[in-house]
Formats: C-alpha cells, sequence, structure tokens
C-alpha cells in the first residue's frame, strides 16, 4: 500500500516549519524534506512503497530537526 499517512505527516511538518519561520525556505533540512518528498512522490508513482515510506519518513525527520532547532533559540 501506499504511505499515504506518512506523506501527509511529512507535508504537514514542512509546512509547520514554514510556519514557523519565513526563512525556513531557504534552510538545507527543509530543502532536503522536500527533496526527499518529491521523491518520494516519484517512487509512488512506480510502486516502491517501501523506499517511498522511507523517504517520506526522512523528510519529516528532517523538517521535525528543522522546528526543534528553530524552537531551541527562543527565548523562554
Amino acid at each position: 500500500m501506499p504511505p499515504l499517512q506518512e506523506m501527509s505527516n511529512a507535508r504537514q511538518t514542512i509546512s509547520a516549519a514554514k510556519e514557523l519561520n519565513i526563512s525556513a525556505k531557504d534552510d538545507q533540512r527543509i530543502l532536503e524534506a522536500e527533496r526527499l518528498l518529491s521523491r518520494a512522490e516519484r517512487r509512488i508513482e512506480v510502486s516502491l512503497y517501501d523506499a517511498a515510506r522511507q523517504d517520506a519518513l526522512r523528510a519529516q525527520r528532517e523538517a521535525i530537526e528543522y522546528l526543534e532547532a528553530e524552537i531551541a533559540k527562543k527565548p523562554k
């Protein structure tokens, strides 16, 4: 089965990163997350579901790492 939930989660996490900080779109982690998400979409098209799932999970991880770093920068 296609990793639809994983893809959705990755998209939402990337979107949250961009909402948190306008400059997120230029951050290497977010660019990598978007690249991985695009690759996952291409892999779904050719039924490489396990590889697509791994790319989607990695994309979400990249975006989460960005979010965690940005949150850590904010004063408490």
